[in-house]
């Protein structure tokens, strides 16, 4: 493997996340994570042997993939990557730049990490994607489409980081003025995380190629991947990590006049809008026996039906209304439980009001329904996740730098008539935003960046 200039020392040093351990016993190779493990079984001793040298956290990564390729050839060396996958996902690896004892760049690695990238001969340039960020130890580098960010500690990376805003050669970088001995590492650690791009003889890369991500807006991308991509440096929850006081429930008047508004007569009938509006709840909690065919059958008409054909080209009307009736919402079903309907993953044809049977890629889509359950009361699975996607192209077509904005508008919209009509049925409605988009785009096998998720919709019979 061309490692460009350098050798293999020129790499990160490769270790464990702090709070991650390594132990080797009868049960094989564990890492101890908090909480947790990760087990990894028994091993070729060449491979526990690298596991050792990640652990001790002073080995360049080059190195130890060198070591296991003299020695375990290139099944062994495939063998060590995809196990540096798994550790990736459960956010126990970390690869380190250091200039003797102090510390110049940490990058962390998340799901879909793949350290394969050699330094190329040819120039490098930054993704259009990429920012830098103050944080509480310095500055990080980030980017929608890496696999996690860089933290970066010395003021003279980032000098290299925005070198590459224009096309450079490695070796140009590593011998300049701006460049010191650890300026390989670095640039092997852009590469390897999705920041520092190949270029061809015009200096473009895949990325400005990319039809796909040419429909997407820098600050589209950059919010749509720190909130679906299912990145895990994200603290979710009340963690109270910011110390500021609470928000009040409600605003408090701003005025000292005010005129009273009249309230709408009482009885409004039963069954009325009024009426539905007003009984409308979050039901986190599903019965027996759960919802049917049928019903989930009605519930999807009233809510996201195409109306009939009309003359104008591109645009097929729906039931609820959307940014200039381009529509980029596709509502995909997960079902766990309902009766005249198998347990599997569907999407909602809404021109043909039919299910489209789709298969579930390894087991993915399963693993998105029971991540669900951290929606329910009870902690297990809903009977019917409905998973809202956007084409976002449907929409940047025409609106561009306000696209993401209207597919949320338009999520929001979608979210009350669900609320409204599931009330109405009697079933148990709760909007549940948070969606692995990632693990979802794979499970159904769509580009997450040409179609990825944006909301969630529990639904069932109430218990």
């Amino acid at each position: 493997m061309t490692r460009g200039p350098g050798d293999a020392s020129a790499t990160p040093n490769a270790c464990l996340r702090p709070g991650a351990s390594l132990t080797v016993g009868a049960e094989g190779v564990v890492i101890e994570l908090d909480p947790g493990q990760l087990r990894l079984g028994a091993l070729d001793p060449v491979l526990v042997g690298a596991f050792e040298r990640l652990s001790g956290g002073t080995s360049a990564a080059g190195d130890i993939t060198d070591s296991i390729l003299d020695t375990a050839g290139p099944v062994g060396l495939a063998t060590w990557v995809g196990l540096l996958g798994r550790l990736a996902a459960a956010k126990c690896l970390e690869y380190r730049v250091s200039d003797g004892d102090r510390r110049v760049a940490t990058g962390r690695p998340g799901p879909g990490y793949r350290p394969m990238a050699s330094l190329p001969s040819q120039r490098l340039s930054l993704s259009r994607f990429a920012y830098l960020r103050p944080s509480e130890t310095g500055m990080v580098l980030d980017s929608p489409l890496s696999t996690g960010p860089i933290e970066i500690r010395d003021p003279r990376a980032g000098i290299i980081v925005s070198s590459l805003a224009t096309p450079a050669y490695p070796a140009e970088l590593a011998s300049s003025d701006r460049g010191c001995r650890w300026a390989v590492p670095l640039l092997h650690l852009l590469t390897d995380m999705g920041f520092a791009l190949e270029t061809d003889a015009e200096g473009a890369t895949a990325e400005t190629r990319s039809e796909v991500l040419g429909r997407w807006e820098f600050h589209d991308l950059a919010l749509h991947g720190r909130v679906f991509r299912g990145r895990p440096d994200l603290p979710v929850g009340d963690t109270g990590r910011r110390g500021v006081a609470r928000v009040p429930a409600m605003k408090p008047p701003m005025s000292g006049s005010w005129v009273d508004l009249p309230h709408p007569a009482a009885d409004q009938g039963s069954g009325t809008l009024y009426e539905t509006i007003d009984e409308r709840r979050s039901l986190r909690a599903h019965g027996a026996p759960p919802i049917t065919i049928a019903q989930l059958g009605e519930f999807l008409y009233t809510v996201a039906r195409a109306r009939e054909e009309t003359d104008e080209p591109g645009i097929r009307r729906r039931v609820y209304p959307g940014g200039g009736a381009r529509h980029p919402l596709e509502i995909y079903p997960l079902v766990g439980a309902c009766e005249g309907l198998d347990p599997g993953v569907y999407r909602y044809d809404p021109a043909r009001h039919r299910l489209d049977v789709l298969s579930d890629r390894g087991g993915l889509a399963k693993d998105v329904l029971r991540a669900a359950a951290a929606g329910m009361e009870d902690g297990r699975p809903p009977q019917v996740w409905l998973v809202i996607t956007a084409r976002i192209g449907r929409l940047s077509e025409k609106y561009e730098g306000i696209a993401y904005l209207l597919a949320h508008q338009e999520v929001g919209v979608l979210y009350e008539a669900m609320y409204l009509v599931a009330t109405a049925m009697g079933l148990a409605p709760c909007a549940y935003g948070f969606v692995d988009g990632l693990g979802f785009a794979r499970a159904i096998g769509v580009d997450p960046l040409e179609e990825s998720a944006v909301g969630g919709f529990l639904l069932g019979s109430p218990a």
